[in-house]
């Protein structure tokens, strides 16, 4: 597993509690390249946030169109420094 998909899979633990492997984040690009997942925001021209779907659990992912890699999975909600729920 490389650097980006090993960060990606301790996130995924880290905010979800979940295991995620190589064949896991292979299953996640295709969901992303098939257009089943949401768009939620532009950060480059080749960084994407998403939302989808994957094993019935809800999740939030950065997705590196030109590396085709999932770089980060992010919590459902973002806090801020104070630990309160944002906006």
């Amino acid at each position: 597993m490389g650097a980006r998909t090993a960060h990606a899979a301790m996130r995924a633990k880290e905010h979800y509690g979940l295991t995620f492997n190589k064949k896991d984040f292979k299953n996640i690009i295709n969901i992303i390249r098939t257009n089943k997942a949401t768009c939620l925001c532009k950060q480059s021209t080749v960084r994407k946030v998403y939302k989808l779907i994957y094993n019935k659990n809800l999740l939030k992912v950065v997705y590196h169109k030109r590396a085709r890699k999932i770089l980060t999975v992010l919590p459902l909600v973002l806090r801020d420094t104070l630990g309160k729920a944002g906006s």
